[in-house]
This record gives C-alpha cells, structure tokens and sequence, in this order.
C-alpha cells in the first residue's frame, strides 16, 4: 500500500507480463472471480476504486492474537527473504 505502482511494476516484471497503469484503480462492485466467500468480508475491496493510503500504524495484538503472530513470525521471516520489492524501497 506504501507503492502500489512500484510493487505491481516489479510484480509484472518478475512475471514477465506487460505494466498497465489501468492497473491502479478498477470500478466498484463484485467480480466474477471473487468466490465464494467473498460476501462475508469483501465489502471495503468491492466499495474501492483505487489503492488507499496505508494504516497509520499497525494494530497492537494482544493475547492469543500475539501468541499466534509470534509463532508465526519465523516462517514469515523466511518467506520475507523472497519478496519482491518496488525501486522505491
């Protein structure tokens, strides 16, 4: 969210696929592609048009949701090392 055109031009290139910039901003509404699950907790991606600015600051978690996050964390740290970045990072 910090550069979604930078990230989705590294993406297209690491796919081998051509950048368009209609890439940035869609029309509202559901997709064919959706799913099935998509009615449940799609409606800020189907309300969108566009990317949106970053979260200010990240969530605290607390309890079981930080327990889980760190536990989580070292396979999250490995797969950090195959991420693609934008040429803005």
């Amino acid at each position: 969210m910090n550069n979604p055109e930078g990230h989705l031009k590294a993406l297209c290139a690491a796919l081998e696929i051509p950048w368009d910039a209609g890439m940035l901003k869609w029309e509202a509404g559901p997709r064919e592609t959706d799913g099935i699950w998509a009615s449940h907790w799609y409606d800020r991606v189907t309300a969108s048009t566009e990317f949106g600015a970053p979260p200010s600051e990240m969530p605290k978690l607390t309890g079981d949701a930080l327990k889980l996050a760190d536990q989580c964390r070292p396979y999250y740290d490995a797969m950090r090392a195959f991420a693609l970045t934008s040429a803005h990072e």
